[in-house]
C-alpha cells in the first residue's frame, strides 16, 4: 500500500481523479454498446478541454492525457467482453 500511495502523490491526485472517472464515465456507457462508449468518449474530451481552458487556473495537458487514458483502458477492456457476446 505504501508503493501505491507513493506512486499517487508522485503522478498527482488530480490525474489519478481524471483518470478514474473518465474511465468509470466510459465503463458505465458499455450497458448501452459500443456506440455509446465512443459517444461518451467524445463528449468527455470536450468536457475536459473546456474544463482546463475555462474553470482551471493553468491549462494541464496532464489531464486531458489522464482522462484520456482512463477512457482508452476502458474501451479496451471491453472489446473481448464485445467479441465474446458475439460468438
Amino acid at each position: 500500500m505504501k508503493k501505491l500511495n507513493e506512486l499517487i502523490s508522485k503522478v498527482g491526485y488530480d490525474k489519478v481523479a481524471h483518470f478514474a472517472m473518465a474511465g468509470w464515465a466510459v465503463s458505465a456507457a458499455s450497458a448501452y454498446g459500443f456506440k455509446w462508449m465512443a459517444i461518451v468518449f467524445t463528449c468527455v474530451m470536450i468536457l475536459s478541454l473546456i474544463k482546463e481552458l475555462f474553470l482551471d487556473d493553468s491549462f494541464d495537458w496532464g489531464d486531458i492525457a489522464a482522462a484520456f487514458l482512463g477512457m482508452f483502458v476502458a474501451m479496451v477492456l471491453y472489446i473481448p467482453y464485445d467479441i465474446m457476446t458475439d460468438l
